[in-house]
């Protein structure tokens, strides 16, 4: 989360340039790596289990352009307290006058839209900036398995870290940053379900006609059952911390 001076102005200048004024259709990119480790581990062709994995991420997390949270957390006091959806939108989505699109402007260029690490400047940094979808942070005071504080993440957003390509960003309210704190967990929680999505779609047998999570299966209820029980199971590590 970071900006890196003039590296941050060119980027920002390719995607928003004058002659370019429409503004390019923007996708979370799966986590091909992470699908080809399962896929090197079983032997089993993992397409399929991306491409239902990809379905229930849009399903339940929304697109880029227009995050959104699952209904199981919605509906839930404590669960919808971990991320305030009006600051995750304001967060997301393309940068406008008004102050929307906070990520895209201040921080996808290096942890990427989808918060994988490798936005268009990683490359070039030394440390690579941090891969949110794991879910794990190293910046914290909570114990070292444990999500951190938002107090963690907003210090990280506000000061940066030093020795690292992750500078301060000065004209950041401390809205602003409570709105970036909300998109880096809603990135997480994200990334996280589509990592344990991938893992269980690894013991699946989809050339027996078996799924991961198809509406036109005959046992979708419990594939619904499973994707909510991990989104509530992910939401319990970040309320425990």
């Amino acid at each position: 989360m970071t900006r890196i001076g003039a590296l941050a102005t060119l980027g920002l200048a390719i995607g928003f340039c004058s002659g370019c004024r429409k503004e390019p259709v923007v996708s979370f990119e799966p986590n091909l790596v992470y699908a080809k480790t399962i896929e090197i581990d079983t032997g089993y062709s993992m397409q399929q289990a991306m491409t239902e994995t990809q379905v229930a991420l849009s399903k339940f997390f929304g697109t880029p352009d227009a995050p959104q949270l699952p209904d199981v957390v919605t509906q839930d006091d404590e669960y919808k307290s971990i991320v305030n959806l009006d600051r995750l939108q304001k967060a997301a989505g393309p940068v406008i006058e008004s102050g929307g699109g906070l990520y895209r402007q201040h921080c996808s260029i290096c942890h990427g839209v989808v918060g994988n690490g490798r936005g268009p400047t990683a490359a070039l940094l030394n440390v690579y900036p941090r891969d949110y979808r794991a879910g794990k942070f190293k910046f914290k005071d909570t114990t070292r398995s444990a999500k951190p504080l938002r107090s963690d993440l907003a210090y990280v957003i506000k000061h940066g870290i030093s020795g690292s390509g992750m500078n301060p960003i000065p004209s950041l309210t401390d809205e602003d940053v409570d709105c970036l704190v909300d998109y880096v967990i809603y990135l997480s929680w994200r990334g996280e379900l589509e990592r344990a999505l991938l893992t269980e779609g690894g013991e699946i047998a989809f050339e027996e006609g078996e799924s991961l999570f198809n509406e036109a299966s005959a046992d979708f209820e419990d594939q619904l059952e499973f994707v909510q029980d991990t989104i509530l199971e992910i939401g319990d590590s970040w309320i425990e911390a």
